[in-house]
């Protein structure tokens, strides 16, 4: 059971690091300090930090800007009405009381739900920033009064850019706080670089750096990307689904609860505390706290993809890893011999009708090297949905490792050859 306990844990959620982040399709690179989570669509970059704050990026050329606003944008255009707004400030004109649809929020928010929409008029103001003109909007959150909200437009070769961050303080004191949180959006923004575009770039593309394997998302995916680098170990953690799927996520629960989620600084653990905790959940699963969560879950989700790869120092500390590969027969039989009795156990569970395992075959193949497991699958959520599931898990003598795991609802249609093609599955 604890070999079975310390793969999971392998990929336990640990707060790491990532320096920045390059688009090259949009043209744009970022710093993204201390972040230990980011999600990625066309268009969009989001990422969350160590004290959980969350900031993003939206990307759109001039096409995509006027089927938004119904005109006809450029940087000129951006710069036109910078001034125009420059000008009104300094005549002392309330920017509040002209229509401006390039700096329309609500415009922009609809295509992903991540980015919340303010319920009152924001506050407006003009700056410059480092290299760019600036306009920001700034709001309260409508989940919680104390997180401000800025969203500071720019532009340039023809593109609009619109950097996100929302943030709180323990500060009481609402304007301190305010300058905080500006501080940080500053900091930001000023981390942008303008790089030359490339119009033949992939709109959406994760590159592991540690396999160097790079996997091409189709423009209607996300995915959530995931840091750890803990004394046990560091490596990534992807999550990936349409986004059409994400969408409906955002909408059927509160966006503080969805944000919040992604956050992974409050998982850190003790490694002996998680281990016992995951091992309790293997043993007896009676966690129904959140039952409904997961039927929301469940009933928004077609495909999901996971995928890993990791570097574990644990096999140092003689743990099961080194032991892996010393006797590889009596391994292969012990571990196959302790997944049947588990997956007996579980087929035989219905887990008070929210789960239950409908059919399964499995393979352990173990050298003086390589050792994996491959994990086919049908699985039955809340007597309604039916998924079928597909977990490959790779660890070699190097301390190394990558898994694979994709779950698809059974009546699910959609093409994901794209996805076979690019994957050893």
């Amino acid at each position: 059971m604890k070999l079975l306990v310390l793969l999971a844990a392998v990929i336990l959620l640990l707060p790491g690091t990532v320096s920045a982040y390059t688009d090259r399709y949009a043209g744009y690179s970022i710093k993204e300090d201390n972040s230990t989570a980011a999600i990625t669509a066309e268009n969009f970059r989001g990422f969350i930090d160590t004290e959980n704050n969350f900031y993003a990026v939206s990307s759109y050329d001039a096409k995509e800007v006027k089927e938004l606003i119904g005109k006809n944008f450029s940087t000129k255009t951006f710069d036109r009405e910078y001034e125009k707004l420059t000008l009104m400030e300094r005549s002392e004109i309330s920017l509040k009381t002209v229509p401006l649809p390039l700096f329309d929020i609500n415009l922009y928010t609809d295509s992903l739900n991540l980015i919340e929409k303010p319920f009152h008029e924001p506050d407006m103001r003009i700056d410059k920033l480092g290299k760019f003109k600036a306009v920001t909007l700034s709001y309260p959150s409508q989940s919680t009064s104390s997180t401000i909200i800025h969203t500071s437009f720019l532009s340039a070769n023809d593109k609009l850019y619109i950097i996100y961050s929302a943030g709180r303080n323990d500060n009481d004191i609402e304007e301190k706080q305010q300058e905080n949180t500006w501080e940080r959006q500053k900091k930001f923004v000023n981390s942008l670089k303008i790089i030359r575009s490339n119009s033949k770039a992939p709109f959406l593309t994760y590159h592991d750096q540690m396999t160097k394997n790079t996997l091409i998302f189709p423009d209607d995916w996300a995915y959530l990307e995931i840091n750890f680098n803990g004394t046990d170990g560091k490596g990534t953690l992807i999550l990936s689904t349409p986004l059409h799927t994400l969408t409906a996520l955002t909408e059927s629960f509160d966006r503080s609860y969805v944000i919040s989620s992604m956050s992974v600084a409050e998982t850190v653990a003790k490694t002996n505390k998680v281990l016992d905790k995951l091992e309790q959940k293997i043993i007896d699963d009676t966690d129904d706290d959140n039952i409904e969560a997961k039927r929301k879950i469940i009933e928004n989700m077609d495909v999901m993809l996971v995928m890993s790869s990791f570097i574990t120092s644990l096999a140092k500390n003689n743990g099961p890893f080194g032991d892996l590969f010393h006797d590889t027969a009596t391994n292969k039989a012990s571990l196959e011999g302790l997944l049947n009795e588990c997956f007996k156990r579980i087929e035989n569970t219905d887990d008070d009708g929210y789960f239950s395992l409908k059919e399964y075959m499995y393979k352990i193949d173990i050298s003086d090297k390589i050792a994996s497991l491959d994990v086919v699958s049908d699985i039955e959520f809340f007597g309604n949905y039916d998924f079928t599931s597909v977990f490959k898990l790779n660890l070699d003598t190097k301390n190394k490792g990558n898994l694979f795991w994709l779950m698809r609802r059974v009546d699910d249609s959609k093409d994901i050859s794209w996805l076979m093609k690019q994957v050893n599955t």
